[in-house]
């Protein structure tokens, strides 16, 4: 088939358009901005969040500002959170308030401090031509551990629905807003589960239009996955539409395995290969064995990454799936496969 050509604006025209009434002061900080601050995706863990050469060079240049703010910038999306924490205080009565709080906030979310991100987030109040900012709000909502999670998501998802009627369908900003609503769906404590399902996947498509490959390759393969995720959970109506879901599955984790390795994003790379074992696991099409032989091959690579020492929720879940597949197993010695998956359950 002949690639579909897309009409859509220039992505870095569409990043500019909404900017939350901000007017970098150079392209330095506009860069830092709307690549590490604002470019946040749902399953993202800020530490895994690494900078661009592009934007190496630029936090170079911003080290060496004379103006406090530029350094403050560069000191957050270095990581730097001493020399930044040093430096936050003398900024205030300086800058707007709103701003002081949403950097503030940037910088408590690249440490994976959800609680006092939501906080800062919510002092700000960004406004609706802020979408970053608003989905900034959302996520941390989403990610706190404060306060009530069916009241935490209940907000995040009234926030990221009402932004989506404000922003054209097409743009980049409504792409990324619904694969957050999409992810909030997928994981919400709130709502009929099938009917939460059914929209997620709705909004984890319509996004994939938008957000390509080419342009967005963190983003597709992140989309991928959690479609991936939604189609496997969905119920289906009958088995022909169960093992469509499967299929679809399967192939949105394999296009999400052509932008994640091992090496470049291990654990999303593992996450997508528990994931694609899963699904192997599930096939009813094609040869039974051969299904199970990829599912335990999936899950073995997954272990590379998700250790005992250093993931052990994550290991364990594995270790289990792996035992399920062995019992399963219709090949070979049975004993032998009884024993391989005991030897599972038991690690």
């Amino acid at each position: 088939d002949e690639p579909v050509q897309s009409d859509a604006p220039d992505p870095a025209e569409q990043d500019a358009e909404y900017a939350g009434g901000r007017e970098h002061a150079s392209t330095d900080l506009a860069l830092i901005w709307r690549g590490v601050f604002e470019d946040k995706r749902p399953a993202e863990f800020p530490g895994d969040r690494e900078l661009t050469p592009d934007q190496d060079e630029a936090v170079s240049r911003l080290r060496q500002h004379s103006d406090p703010y530029a350094r403050v910038v560069a000191a957050i999306a270095t990581r730097d959170f001493g020399l930044a924490d040093s430096f936050l205080p003398h900024l205030e009565g300086n800058i707007d308030d709103s701003l002081l709080a949403m950097l503030r906030g940037h910088r408590y979310e690249l440490e994976g401090r959800y609680d006092e991100a939501l906080e800062q987030y919510r002092a700000s109040s960004p406004s609706d031509d802020d979408p970053a900012g608003q989905r900034a709000l959302a996520m941390a909502m989403l990610k706190s551990k404060r306060g009530s999670a069916k009241a935490r998501f209940g907000d995040a998802t009234r926030l990221l629905r009402q932004m989506l009627t404000k922003l054209p369908r097409t743009h980049v900003e409504a792409a990324r807003t619904a694969g957050l609503l999409g992810y909030a769906l997928l994981h919400a404590p709130i709502g009929d589960r099938l009917d939460n399902l059914t929209e997620a996947v709705e909004l984890l498509e319509d996004a994939l239009r938008v957000l390509e490959r080419e342009q967005y390759p963190g983003w597709w393969a992140e989309l991928k996955q959690l479609l991936a995720s939604g189609l496997l959970e969905l119920p289906a109506s009958s088995r022909e539409a169960r093992e469509r879901n499967i299929e679809k599955a399967i192939d949105c984790l394999t296009d999400a395995l052509t932008v994640w390795s091992r090496e470049t994003a291990p654990g999303h790379w593992a996450a997508a290969q528990s994931s694609l074992g899963l699904a192997h696991e599930r096939r009813g099409a094609g040869d039974r064995t051969e299904n199970l032989e990829h599912a335990v091959s999936c899950y073995s690579a997954a272990l590379l990454v998700r250790r005992r020492e250093t993931h052990a929720i994550g290991w364990a879940r594995l270790q289990m799936h792996l035992g399920h597949v062995w019992l399963q197993f219709p090949g070979g010695d049975p004993r032998q496969n009884a024993d391989r998956a005991i030897a599972c359950y038991a690690a």
